[in-house]
């Protein structure tokens, strides 16, 4: 809601400073007469398709609001940063105004701005294709050598992204014929009874090891306790601060999960990895958590392979920066993590282990608010897990 309100502000600012300056005369009103409304389209579309976390639209008019939307915001930060330069080379004297104020610039950096989108939102549509990833994890066991576990994360099933797509990523995640496979978060945008029949194939996910996941942050914000009736209705399977034994591979393989850390803003269950964990049997120790940013933390309590999602690879140039910062510099493939140098009596460890390894999972779709990538790609993966030297 707040973004609704800020986002015409952007938009004026976007027209006075960048688009007014490009006219003269009574071109400059009729400039405003088209481009204030159709800035102002995705704005119009959230009062009439619901909230923007999960606009009830046709994927026509969310791609279209999208791309408007999006162009309008990168048209923002060129006009931003021109200005700011601008303010801040004046006092050594420095005298911009020859390329700051030049239509023909600006036109330039607008296109630029368009083209830019375009291409990025046509490859954030994309159908995610299959990625194989091996990991080479210290302490391995023998028996686990070989495992091959489909990742799937930030699904984002929404208006944009229907059934269709949901069949598509089942089958083409079965094709790879996984040992396991596991779902780290962000299932759906919307409510059960808009998208519950968008989010119905998960159910067709099979595996001989079975069909594991965790929450998400965007779980929370759409009927959260509905989810959660319906993942366990149609057997999606969700571990929430809980773990699950399996053995068909004669070793004990611990499969946990835990909650999303944004379940504090809504006075849920907080992630609680020891809780997670609690009597787990001695065994290779797989945590299933949305975000992963607190992996220092969780690898204190023996976890051998934290599996996460969340970042989306960082999705373009620039944002990835960004996505590194908030998710303590984590974004996108594997990384050895040092447990947090804290400890408590109350953290049992299974082993002394130095680091855990993290997988980042860059995301199997997109949000329907910023479906952009660029330099990314949606992705099913599939990991190879091997023992390491």
């Amino acid at each position: 809601m707040r973004f609704t309100v800020i986002f015409p502000l952007i938009a004026l600012y976007v027209f006075l400073r960048g688009v007014y300056p490009l006219f003269r005369g009574k071109m400059r009103w009729l400039s405003f007469l088209v481009f204030i409304p159709v800035a102002l389209t995705p704005t119009i579309a959230r009062y009439v398709g619901g909230p923007m976390v999960a606009p009830d639209l046709s994927p026509f008019w969310i791609v279209v609001g999208d791309y408007v939307q999006l162009v309008v915001l990168f048209c923002a930060v060129i006009v931003g940063v021109r200005d700011v330069a601008t303010i801040l080379t004046r006092p050594f004297g420095l005298r911009l105004n020859r390329w700051t104020g030049s239509r023909v610039l600006m036109s330039a950096a607008f296109v630029f701005a368009m083209v830019l989108t375009a291409a990025s939102e046509w490859q954030g549509l994309l159908l995610p294709g299959v990625q194989v990833q091996r990991i080479a994890v210290p302490h391995l066991p023998e028996a686990l050598e070989g495992l091959r576990i489909a990742h799937l994360s930030d699904i984002h099933v929404s208006g944009l992204f229907r059934a269709d797509r949901t069949q598509a990523i089942v089958d083409r995640t079965n094709a790879t014929k996984p040992d396991l496979v596991v779902i780290t978060g962000d299932y759906v945008d919307g409510s059960p009874e808009g998208r519950g029949s968008d989010v119905k194939p998960l159910a067709d996910l099979r595996a001989p090891m079975g069909v594991w996941g965790c929450e998400g942050n965007h779980e929370h914000y759409v009927d959260y306790d509905g989810w959660m009736r319906f993942f366990a209705e149609h057997g999606i399977r969700l571990l929430r601060n809980e773990h699950t034994v399996l053995t068909d591979r004669g070793y004990p393989l611990v499969i946990a999960g835990v909650t999303d850390p944004v379940a504090r803003k809504y006075a849920r269950t907080e992630p609680n990895p020891q809780q997670a964990l609690k009597d787990a049997p001695k065994g290779f120790v797989i945590l299933l958590a949305h975000q992963p940013k607190s992996a220092p933390e969780y690898a204190r309590y023996g976890v051998d392979l934290m599996l996460s999602g969340h970042t989306h690879g960082g999705q373009m140039p620039g944002l990835d920066v960004v996505v590194k910062a908030t998710n303590g510099g984590f974004v996108e493939g594997v990384y050895r993590v040092n447990p947090h140098p804290e400890s408590t009596s109350s953290a049992t460890t299974q082993d002394n282990r130095s680091k855990m390894t993290l997988y980042v999972h860059p995301g199997t779709q997109v949000w329907n608010g910023f479906p952009l990538r660029l330099g990314t790609s949606n992705q099913i993966t599939l990991l190879e897990l091997v023992r390491a030297e």
